[in-house]
């Protein structure tokens, strides 16, 4: 598979399907599609650092991916993006670093700890 590259609305995603096990990668995206029914094929501009926590990183536009809308109400009401189950917020968090990136998810925190 490799890597694939798209666009979404002014953000170019490229996404390296090596870094995860496929098949675990497909049971994940199997069960989402079967949780999320059409919520699956919508996709929105999701904060990775919530807007309501901190206004600036609102504009941040580091802190803005493409999730589809399942995931995107899932993560900001403390459940599980892909089976709708509560979560903690440190879940909530782990599930971001998962997404994003360790990386940039603490780089992100950081920023938001600064304004």
């Amino acid at each position: 598979m490799g890597l694939e590259k798209f666009s979404f609305y002014n953000f170019e995603i490229i996404l390296d399907f090596k870094i995860l096990e496929l098949n675990y990668f497909d049971d994940l995206v199997k069960e989402l599609h079967k949780n999320a029914g059409k919520w699956f094929y919508v996709y929105d501009r999701a904060h990775i650092i919530a807007k309501g926590s901190n206004r600036k990183m609102m504009w941040d536009k580091d802190n803005i991916i493409p999730l589809n809308h399942w995931s995107h109400m899932a993560l900001d009401n403390f459940k599980d993006p892909i089976t709708g189950s509560s979560i903690s917020k440190e879940e909530r968090d782990h599930w971001w670093r998962f997404l994003v990136g360790v990386d940039k998810f603490e780089e992100l925190s950081n920023r938001a700890k600064k304004y």
